[in-house]
């Protein structure tokens, strides 16, 4: 494929400096009555062939795109299928292990998650997916207790009024269940990764560092009832990331 391209490409330039070539000795060196013919000739060829080398080029590229676009959306599909079908895995073991959780103690929580997830080569990778799992549930478990909440409050104004305590309260919650495990966890797998957390320059190069530290941050949550969710997924993003 690649070969022929380059052939075709091969072609379209010597024609097209043919044509100029013939053109130009036209000019310079005007041909007698039977000269001329020839030169007209060659031209007219030389044209032809050019233009339906550029034509078949373009066809070739069209097709190459199309190709390309229907192979990129065929992956995007088995893609969103695959996650799709990991989200409704992580759902389904999440509601599981928060019916446990609502019933034993934290460490009782994390030795079943632990249980529950796979094995890796990476401590880091390991303490990342269980947090990532762990404030999954706790967020939630906060979420349905929200929704529980407003659900008794028929004016959207005391909603509101109720919204920010609930949300404070549940940063303080993080704050003091998960925040120095997850800075300690975030600031391993950075060592992992070969990251100087001490210098912005270096954590620019992994976003993902960044990302889940600026999502972690217990700072963020009043106004936003998904925090803890986001944050979940970004340690889940950060440990995908270590090998």
């Amino acid at each position: 494929m690649a070969h022929l391209d380059l052939a075709i490409s091969l072609v379209i330039l010597i024609s097209g400096i043919g044509m100029t070539a013939v053109g130009i000795e036209m000019t310079i060196n005007p041909p007698n009555a039977i000269n001329k013919w020839w030169y007209r000739a060659i031209f007219l060829a030389l044209g032809i062939v050019f233009v339906c080398s550029s034509r078949w080029q373009e066809n070739r590229s069209d097709q190459r795109h199309t190709s390309e676009q229907v192979a990129h959306a065929q992956e995007q599909a088995n893609y969103e299928a695959h996650l799709e079908y990991v989200q409704g895995q992580l759902d389904s073991m999440t509601k599981i292990l928060g019916t446990l959780a609502a019933n034993s103690s934290r460490q009782s929580l994390v030795a079943a998650i632990r249980a529950a997830l796979p094995k890796t080569d990476s401590k880091s990778k390991d303490d990342l997916l269980v947090l990532s799992t762990e404030t999954r549930i706790f967020g939630m478990d906060r979420k349905n207790q929200l929704l529980a909440l407003l659900g008794k409050i028929p004016s959207y104004n005391a909603r509101a009024f109720a919204l920010m305590p609930f949300n404070s309260e549940t940063a303080q919650i993080f704050k003091q269940q998960y925040s120095v495990e997850i800075s300690d966890a975030i600031v391993r797998a950075a060592r992992e990764l070969g990251i100087d957390m001490s210098s912005p320059n270096d954590v620019s190069k992994v976003p993902e560092i960044s990302s889940a530290v600026n999502a972690c941050d217990a700072k963020q949550f009043d106004g936003d009832d998904d925090a803890v969710l986001k944050c979940s997924e970004q340690l889940h993003s950060l440990a995908e990331r270590l090998p």
